[in-house]
């Protein structure tokens, strides 16, 4: 037998890292070798986070997680996830105990460079912890839980309280954040439910302990007791080393305002993705002040509050020209910021710009036509998703159409509402100007049989939503489901508005062919009211 040197061992363990779905093969390496225990474990425990238990991996590759499997099916289904919820406490749990000195083989929580504790909540308010729980809850841990008593750790009917549980072991509040950064030393990502959790006081803590804190996302930061999330934020941004910050997201309801806005000028240089939610007038109008962010690709705008129904112009010129010194952006999301199409009708036409993903939600078609035009100058574009209310105006109908019709290097396309007055023949018209798209959802006001010849062409096509109402025939789907080929390998057909109510066993039928043709499925619903029947 050739025995492999060390050097060369510790080389596959760093590609089983680099490639982030190896997790069986790195338990299989530690329980194989003590030597090898180490190394294998710390690499484990970096990676947690990317775990199929903990509902990461590739797609493909997940058990039916936590994330996708129910335990209301069968049986089998029940016993499935009871399975993934063990395996998902028992990874839990070994990461609590590890906080404690010499109570795990070694310190996992140290080797831990993502945190999400809003995981470990999801977990216990999970229907089959019921059955883990007391082997969740046992031993040691038992003592760490209920070391001041066991009042308030259940409810009027004598349950656990798994609020109280995750708060006592985890969640970020003020007076917990100092117990948990001394012993994440190597933390990169800190996800958190509530941002106060990061402000009071708390600056000297995350300066002191999370030296290599690159990524920062909070669902919401509110003003709460007398705080101000402003202000807040300004000392978490000032208290990480200059340039160091890669991702700042603040995904829901938010009170974040000029002094944090400024507080991002710290991270011109290294920030790389940028969430702001809810922002004010005061906090929009100190944007273009920061300067370019020449690191920044992927910036998401949502839900700004106290914006006039109709900005100033000035304001839109203004923004516009500072997201567009930004020319590394490839990933824009725009919803309800400031007067959205307008904005984006000045930032797509400019040179700098070449973006790969666009989503645009809560616009009108009839207001939009610079938007629309503007659309041709991003042929860059990979993604696009446009939502809003749709136009009965031929011209404005024309205008999108011939602007997409620009954008052959499109792999996804979704015109749900959008696009609810098209004619079947624009969207026939469309399909052949886009050859490479693996996803398409598109509205309208019919389809019939006479569509599926044209999305033949579509090569690639893996996922096809018609959400207009229609009126396909068993035959005419089977037809085109027959003609699928290789390139197909998964696809899947919605047909949520349909006319006709094709039996049962008739769509057990196009199921079957599906499944065996290119390894796909089927949902098919009828509109509510339906009373016309074809085979």
């Amino acid at each position: 037998m050739v025995a492999l040197p060390g050097d060369v061992l510790l080389m596959i363990l760093d590609i089983l890292k680099t490639e982030g779905h190896n997790h069986n093969t790195l338990y299989q390496c530690a329980l194989a070798s003590r030597w090898l225990a180490e190394p294998a474990l710390s690499i484990l425990y970096q990676i947690y986070d990317t775990s199929p238990v903990a509902g990461g991996g590739f797609e493909d590759d997940q058990l039916k997680t936590k994330k996708s499997a129910s335990p209301l099916g069968s049986g089998a289904s029940k016993n499935a996830h009871n399975s993934i919820v063990q395996k998902w406490a028992l990874m839990w749990r070994s990461l609590i105990l590890s906080t404690w000195q010499e109570k795990t083989y070694l310190p996992y929580c140290k080797y831990i460079r993502y945190l999400n504790l809003d995981d470990l909540r999801e977990l216990m308010s999970d229907l089959g912890m019921k059955k883990t729980r007391d082997e969740f809850i046992a031993g040691d841990l038992d003592k760490l839980i209920y070391r001041d008593g066991r009042a308030g750790f259940r409810t009027s009917t004598g349950s656990l309280n798994y609020s109280a549980v995750v708060e006592r072991v985890g969640t970020f509040s003020a007076r917990f954040l100092k117990t948990w950064a001394a012993r994440l030393p190597h933390l990169e990502t800190l996800d958190v439910w509530h941002g106060a959790s990061l402000g009071r006081n708390s600056q000297e803590d995350i300066r002191e302990h999370f030296p290599n804190l690159k990524n920062i996302s909070v669902f919401r930061w509110t003003n709460e007791n007398g705080s101000s999330a402003d202000s807040e934020a300004e000392s978490v941004l000032k208290s990480l080393r200059p340039d160091s910050l890669q991702s700042f997201n603040v995904m829901s309801l938010s009170d974040l305002g000029p002094r944090s806005i400024i507080a991002l000028g710290y991270h011109l240089k290294s920030l790389t993705a940028l969430t702001l939610t809810s922002l004010s007038i005061e906090a929009i109008e100190q944007l273009p002040s920061l300067g370019a962010l020449e690191s920044l690709e992927d910036f998401v705008l949502t839900d700004s509050r106290q914006v006039p129904q109709n900005p100033p112009p000035e304001l839109i010129s203004s923004v516009a020209g500072w997201i567009c010194k930004c020319e590394k952006l490839r990933f824009l999301r725009l919803r309800r910021f400031l007067d959205d199409a307008n904005l984006l009708s000045q930032i797509l036409v400019d040179k700098r710009i070449h973006l790969e993903l666009l989503h645009l939600k809560g616009y009108m078609m009839e207001t939009s036509r610079a938007f629309h035009e503007s659309l041709a100058f991003q042929p860059s574009l990979q993604v696009l998703s446009i939502q809003g209310d749709g136009s009965q105006n031929p011209t404005d109908q024309a205008v999108l159409v011939k602007a997409l019709s620009k954008l052959g290097e499109l792999r996804e396309l979704d015109l749900k509402v959008i696009s609810e007055f098209f004619t079947e023949q624009q969207i026939m018209a469309l399909i052949p100007a886009l050859p490479k798209l693996e996803r398409f959802s598109f509205s309208g006001l019919h389809c019939d049989d006479n569509i599926w010849p044209a999305f033949l062409s579509l090569k690639n096509l893996r996922f096809l939503a018609i959400h207009a109402s229609s009126e396909f025939t068993s035959d005419g789907i089977l037809d085109f489901v027959s003609q699928l080929g290789p390139e197909n390998e998964g696809f899947h057909l919605s047909i949520p508005n349909a006319l006709i109510e094709i039996p049962p066993d008739s769509q057990d039928v196009i199921r079957d062919a599906l499944a065996q043709n290119v390894k796909g499925t089927l949902d098919y619903d009828v509109l509510p009211g339906t009373k016309n029947a074809k085979l």
